[in-house]
């Protein structure tokens, strides 16, 4: 495992961190739909709003001059999945993706099981069409609740919740699915970033595959 890799997380795992989160309606329905629809967190929760500072003269690698754009990251937050983005009786989420400078809206498919959380959630918090979703906490705190979960869950290795992704993709991967495929379920732009992920399919066969050689 090269450094700053994910690890993948289990089935098993992923399990114990949804029961330990099983304390915090807001992190369970959260959580959930992530181990299940693979998304950024940044599709779910939005991202700073760039704003353009100022221009730069730089050399392509070609050594041509060229000028490009000074962006600074705002307060104000792009996208992020409100109540009216999600179609009950379809079961999808719109989900809004930067794709070459552009949002481009993203259908993420939900199950019955996320259908049936996400409304409950709602009704409990009362949250009207224009509410988002998943803005309870910061972002930040998202991140560092799924680590603390995870640690509670007695997980020894580091989970983000990257790992979510990594953990629906490769799961996808395994049960046979192309990469194309799998591109549609994530929301991911290039099918090829998907090949990245190959690394956590191949290490489960490796003591397969060394018994294999070993009668070659």
């Amino acid at each position: 495992m090269t450094k700053g890799q994910v690890v993948p997380c289990t089935k098993e795992e992923v399990d114990a961190i949804l029961e330990a989160a099983s304390d915090n309606d807001f992190y369970y329905m959260l959580f959930k739909v992530a181990f299940k629809t693979g998304r950024r967190l940044g599709e779910y929760y939005g991202i700073p709003e760039k704003k353009v500072i100022g221009t730069e003269e730089y050399q392509d690698k070609f050594g041509n001059r060229k000028i490009r754009e000074i962006k600074k990251k705002t307060k104000n937050l792009v996208g992020g999945v409100q109540v009216k983005d999600i179609d009950f009786e379809k079961q999808v989420m719109m989900t809004r993706v930067l794709k070459r400078r552009k949002y481009v809206a993203k259908e993420a498919i939900l199950d019955d099981e996320l259908v049936g959380l996400i409304r409950r959630y709602v009704a409990k918090e009362h949250l009207k069409l224009d509410d988002y979703l998943f803005r309870k906490v910061t972002y930040n705190g998202i991140q560092k609740a799924i680590a603390r979960y995870a640690a509670k869950a007695g997980i020894e290795h580091v989970v983000s919740f990257h790992s979510a992704r990594h953990h629906v993709i490769t799961s996808l991967i395994k049960q046979g699915w192309s990469y194309d495929q799998v591109s549609k379920i994530t929301g991911h732009s290039s099918v090829g970033t998907i090949a990245v992920y190959d690394h956590a399919v191949a290490s489960d066969i490796a003591d397969k595959a060394r018994e294999a050689m070993g009668k070659l």
